[in-house]
């Protein structure tokens, strides 16, 4: 993974929004409104038929509601997913190094810094804090992704844990030698970027 490919993924919205589709964007309180008026039009809607009154014009409140609800919630959907990928310091693409392996798990070190498309620095780094025999929580980097320092840089590095299922499913044709591409949304969202999302 080239550094200039990070660049390019980085500035692509449609990548981004693919991506942000996997987030949990949808627990936000501003869905609540929208939903109950969809849901009051439904139920008025369901009640009138049940009634056998859904020819009527007394249906005519009920859809407005639903129409009104579903128009809204589709706003809604749309400011989220926009404020999501326009937020600075999000969906940055990371060439990621291998750091260890226990035979489940591969965790990869990376970084979001200004190096953070030098796959050959993070290798380094990585090398260096393998060599010192630091201790990692691998049950948290699991989880999400742990801040990792590194004496000798002023970096901040960030250590994330990903089943060898997923790393297969995404991009199956990765080494143990080469970067893993990951793409950082938070501490609680990292990615592996599929091998059919890299530029060409």
């Amino acid at each position: 993974m080239r550094p200039t490919d990070c660049v390019t993924l980085e500035k692509d919205k449609s990548f981004k929004r693919e991506y942000a589709g996997r987030l949990s964007w949808w627990r936000n309180f501003l869905f609540v409104a929208p939903s109950l008026i969809m849901f009051l039009g439904l139920a008025g809607m369901l009640y009138l038929f049940k009634a056998e009154m859904l020819v009527s014009w007394y249906t005519l409140p009920f859809v407005i509601f639903f129409m009104l609800g579903t128009v809204w919630l589709k706003a809604v959907k749309r400011h989220i997913m926009k404020t999501l990928v326009n937020t600075e310091g999000s969906f940055l693409a990371c060439p990621a190094a291998l750091y260890d392996d226990d035979g489940k798990y591969s965790y990869f070190i990376f970084s979001i810094a200004d190096k953070r498309h030098n796959a050959h620095y993070v290798k380094t780094v990585g090398d260096r804090l393998r060599a010192s025999d630091a201790h990692i929580d691998k049950d948290a980097a699991r989880r999400s992704a742990i801040t990792f320092s590194d004496p000798h840089s002023q970096d901040t590095f960030y250590l994330k844990g990903f089943p060898h299922k997923d790393i297969r499913r995404s991009n199956a044709m990765w080494t143990d030698q080469d970067a893993l591409p990951l793409l950082y949304v938070d501490a609680k969202n990292v990615f592996i970027i599929k091998r059919r999302d890299l530029p060409q």
